[in-house]
């Protein structure tokens, strides 16, 4: 790729997603508290709820279905990444449950491809990403790189089993502060 293209990664995060699903069996469920009439009818679901074991493959044909009419292709390897070629411009796109990614060297062309998704799935463009998938992305466009960190999975790890642990025990170093230490035989 060029020097003067410029890849932006966007995120988009689609709302309700299990709720898009098409029930493809019969599914029922009683009536939800305050819609109960007393005569013990129940409901047949039409779409997915979330809790549902079905939800998450529905939601998948949902996506695949928008994503395939939108000239998507899946990669063989990995049925969450996808590749959309039109006009010399190549999109990637990466999606976990309902958060995408989504890049290309043609910012114009990606916002586009953005616009189509999210007329046929309602949900928001996060703008630059910065969080996905429990990563934190830090983007350093002075020096063109990214920094990407789990500090906040880690945080919510210790948080969670930090009572399971002995409490921290503070050490002093083995040595003076201030003291360097060097290569036998080196000046420093």
């Amino acid at each position: 790729v060029s020097a003067s293209r410029k890849w932006k990664v966007h995120q988009i995060d689609i709302k309700t997603a299990f709720l898009h699903g098409k029930a493809d069996m019969d599914i029922f469920m009683k009536q939800p508290p305050g819609f109960e009439d007393g005569s013990n009818l129940v409901c047949k679901l039409r779409k997915t709820l979330y809790g549902l074991k079905q939800a998450p493959r529905a939601w998948y044909f949902v996506l695949k279905g928008v994503l395939t009419n939108l000239g998507f292709e899946q990669v063989s390897a990995d049925s969450s990444f996808w590749i959309h070629k039109a006009n010399d411009v190549v999109v990637f796109l990466t999606t976990i449950v309902d958060d995408m990614l989504v890049v290309s060297p043609n910012e114009a062309y990606t916002l586009h491809i953005m616009d189509e998704i999210l007329k046929k799935l309602p949900g928001t463009h996060g703008g630059r990403a910065k969080h996905y998938n429990g990563l934190r992305i830090t983007w350093l466009d002075n020096t063109k790189e990214v920094v990407i960190t789990q500090a906040a999975h880690v945080e919510k790890l210790y948080e969670k089993f930090s009572r399971f642990m002995s409490p921290s025990v503070q050490r002093s170093l083995p040595g003076p502060a201030g003291l360097r230490v060097c290569k036998s035989g080196s000046n420093l």
